[in-house]
């Protein structure tokens, strides 16, 4: 009879091989696909604070996020803010400038002042997990952290006496039994779970229409030119925010330049006009129309048109004397009106923009009012807005408070199925050769070391067993812990 000592392992050099490779292939991918950034990974984990990505990300998610080689337009990525001390910040690309990326949280109405550099990105969302800050956190805290430590430390005391306890009789039985099936049913489960994933995801569309908001903006500019004799009053022709005075212009060339913007695409035309609404503080006005409405194509627009003075000045006299209501100042208001239609991302378009550049006339001079605190005249005009389109987006997978995308679950499902099919094979070609004999075989295979020899059996209320020696009775005695 040969001896094995305890915790021998005596499996063949070639399963001990495989099952070594399994480990490390396994070890190996789990740690392309998850390995954190901080130690060489090309993950990254964000814990979500606040609600500018709102409907989609929440207050509390841990989202995982990837390195990309290039991003574009539409992704959602996590950049390093320097404004804010360098915090990590996960908002979506809405645009390029100068070279760095213009970002802008989906629940937010404005840009993020701060536009990163391709450096200061992080990754692009990989996964998101609903509520996963606060698991991750609590296992960050001390206390937790000690608790876990110590049912660690708790379950390897226990299983080490335990296995003292059983040592020698479960490396006999190791040493004679076949292989085990647990090794082999479990790969087998999971070659069901990764294939099943891996078959589901592949039936999904990999992107999937919804809606979301489209955001765009408008600006103007007005301008206003003359042609003044030179002398005391005027070194130059007129310019805009120059005062007109009355007795040395009669006439006022006025323009506004609109301009649609978008980093979406976008297809725009439309119709503009201009007048100048004479008016009154008691609510009398008087327009006079500048640009006929025209048409335009394209994202910009250029309107021109003459301000007479003459009878900007003969209407205020009629005026005065019809109604016997003389006032020192009368305001002149530069009205464009823009109306723009046809497509942005997707989605019909229908807007408009009514600026205005408020001036005022007296007897002598037509002047822009001034901005705020004293400022020069606002001479440009801006507004933002949102359109709802819809829009392609990476379709997720919801499996409990685990949300992944197709497109991760294609890969997991591919990567764990082919590495648990691995196991199967490696582990699961043993464990049948040992049963393909009969049962006698089967049964000295599995339960050699635990035999034992016998002559003769008697007794009435026990069994008497007649055996060959005192190493016979040493193994009875080892496997029911008894003392010979």
């Amino acid at each position: 009879m040969r001896s094995r000592r305890a915790g021998t392992d005596t499996r063949p050099t070639w399963l001990r091989v495989a099952a070594t490779t399994v480990l490390v292939v396994t070890t190996i991918v789990g740690w392309i696909a998850l390995a954190p950034h901080q130690l060489g990974g090309s993950v990254s984990y964000v814990l979500t604070q606040g609600n500018s990505m709102e409907p989609n990300i929440h207050t509390g998610d841990l989202v995982m996020v990837r390195e990309q080689s290039t991003y574009h337009g539409g992704d959602v990525v996590a950049y390093v803010n320097q404004d804010l001390g360098g915090a990590v910040v996960l908002h979506r690309i809405v645009g390029m400038e100068d070279g760095r990326y213009v970002f802008k949280g989906d629940n937010n109405d404005f840009i993020d002042p701060y536009h990163p550099s391709p450096s200061e990105l992080v990754g692009k969302l990989w996964v998101r997990i609903p509520a996963g800050a606060g698991v991750l956190q609590g296992i960050r805290d001390p206390k937790n952290a000690a608790v876990i430590v110590g049912v660690l430390m708790l379950m390897g005391v226990g299983g080490t006496t335990a296995r003292r306890r059983r040592g020698r009789h479960e490396a006999r039985t190791s040493g004679g039994r076949g292989p085990s099936p647990t090794i082999p049913a479990l790969a087998g489960i999971l070659v069901l779970l990764f294939g099943g994933l891996a078959l589901f995801a592949f039936t999904q569309p990999e992107n999937e229409q919804a809606p979301t908001s489209v955001p765009y903006g408008q600006s103007g500019t007005f301008a206003y030119e003359a042609h003044a004799p030179r002398g005391p009053v005027y070194q130059r022709d007129i310019q805009a925010g120059d005062p007109v005075f009355l007795k040395l212009v009669d006439r006022l060339r006025v323009s506004f330049d609109y301009a649609f913007e978008s980093d979406s695409d976008h297809n725009v035309e439309g119709t503009a006009s201009m007048d100048a609404v004479l008016g009154q503080t008691n609510g009398w006005t008087h327009t006079i129309p500048l640009v006929p409405e025209q048409t335009f194509t394209g994202d910009r627009a250029h309107m021109t048109g003459t301000l007479d003075l003459d009878e900007v000045r003969s209407a205020i006299t009629d005026v005065e004397r019809l109604t016997g209501d003389a006032v020192d100042v009368y305001s002149v208001t530069l009205e464009p009106r823009v109306h723009a239609t046809g497509t942005l991302g997707g989605a019909a378009l229908d807007v408009s923009f009514h600026p205005t550049l408020p001036m005022q006339i007296d007897d002598t001079t037509l002047q822009a009012l001034p901005g705020s605190d004293g400022e020069p005249p606002e001479l440009t005009t801006t507004s933002s807005d949102r359109v709802l389109a819809v829009a392609d987006r990476a379709k997720e997978l919801d499996a409990g408070p685990l949300h992944v995308t197709v497109a991760t679950a294609r890969y997991v499902g591919l990567v764990g199925g082919i590495a648990a099919l691995l196991a199967l094979i490696l582990f699961g070609i043993p464990f049948l050769g040992a049963y393909r004999k009969d049962e006698a075989s089967r049964i000295h295979a599995r339960y050699g070391p635990l035999l034992v020899p016998t002559r003769s059996v008697s007794g009435i209320n026990g069994a008497l067993a007649e055996m060959d020696g005192i190493e016979d009775l040493v193994r009875i005695a080892d496997r029911y812990d008894r003392l010979v």
